[in-house]
C-alpha cells in the first residue's frame, strides 16, 4: 500500500534527478511525484533500474497509512548511498529487553523483486524506527554490502539477510529481537547494544563489540567462524 509524504521540506529541496555518470538523487520533495523513471508518486520509492542512488534530504514518514518500506529496491547491481541523511518511522522501543510499540510502517529499506538480483549495496547513513526489520534484504540476493550505518527502534531485526556478503560498520541500539540477523555473511567492526535477542548472528565475525543483548537466555554472538577479536561485554566472546 502507498501513502504520499508527510514531511516536505520545501523551501532548500529539488527534485530528484539523475546527475553526472548515472547517479540519481532521491529526496523527500520528490516523494509526492515520483523521484525517477519507474517510481510511482508516494511511498515506497522504488528502485526498479540498475545503478546509483543517493539521498539529498531526510526521508520521514509518520505511518499514518500502512507501508511496507520507505525504500524498495527491485533491480540488481544497485548502490544506495543515504550521505548521512537518515529514513525514519514511527515505531519506538524501550526497556530492557526492549518492546517495541507496533506501528504500519515496516521497513526502511528493503530489497525485494522476483528475479535473482547480483548485487547490493546499502551504506552511510541512519535507517530507524520501523515495525519489522530497518533492512531487510528478502529477495534472492548474490552478494550484499551494508555498511556505516547507525540503525535503532525497529521491533524484528536491525539488518536482516540471508544474503552472503558483508555486514560492516553497522551501529545497531535497541532493537527489539536479533541487531544483526546474516547467517550467510561476514560482520565485522560493528557495535550491538540493547536488543531482545541475540546480537548478532552471522556465518563469520570480527572485530565487533556487543552489550546487553538477550533476554537472559540467549547470547551476545552466535557466530561459528570468530576470526578474532570479538567482545562481549567487555570480555572475549566465547566460541559457539
Amino acid at each position: 500500500m502507498r501513502c504520499l509524504a508527510v514531511f516536505c521540506l520545501f523551501a532548500v529541496l529539488q527534485p530528484a534527478t539523475a546527475v553526472a555518470g548515472g547517479r540519481y538523487e532521491i529526496n523527500q520533495l520528490c516523494v509526492s511525484s515520483g523521484c525517477f523513471a519507474g517510481d510511482a508518486p508516494g511511498f515506497p520509492i522504488e528502485i526498479s533500474q540498475s545503478g546509483s542512488y543517493r539521498l539529498t534530504s531526510n526521508l520521514v514518514t509518520s505511518g499514518g497509512q500502512a507501508l511496507d518500506a520507505v525504500i524498495d529496491i527491485q533491480a540488481p547491481q544497485v548502490s544506495l548511498d543515504l550521505s548521512g541523511f537518515t529514513v525514519g518511522g514511527p515505531t519506538n522501543c524501550s526497556g530492557s529487553p526492549p518492546v517495541c510499540l507496533g506501528t504500519l510502517v515496516d521497513s526502511g529499506i528493503r530489497v525485494t523483486g522476483a528475479a535473482r538480483v547480483d548485487h547490493v549495496m546499502i551504506e552511510n547513513g541512519t535507517v530507524e524506527g520501523f515495525n519489522e526489520s530497518c533492512v531487510s534484504i528478502e529477495a534472492e540476493v548474490l552478494s550484499m554490502i551494508v555498511r556505516d550505518l547507525g540503525i535503532s527502534h525497529c521491533r524484528e531485526h536491525g539488518v536482516s539477510s540471508l544474503a552472503p556478503g558483508r555486514v560492516e560498520g553497522v551501529n545497531v541500539n535497541v532493537i527489539g529481537e536479533s541487531g544483526i540477523f546474516a547467517p550467510n555473511a561476514l560482520v565485522l567492526y560493528s557495535v550491538v547494544n540493547e536488543t531482545g535477542s541475540t546480537g548478532i548472528f552471522a556465518e563469520s565475525c570480527t572485530g565487533n563489540q556487543l552489550n546487553r543483548n538477550g533476554n537472559g537466555s540467549t547470547i551476545d554472538l552466535l557466530c561459528p567462524v570468530q576470526i578474532g577479536g570479538n567482545s562481549c561485554s567487555g570480555a572475549l566472546c566465547p566460541d559457539i
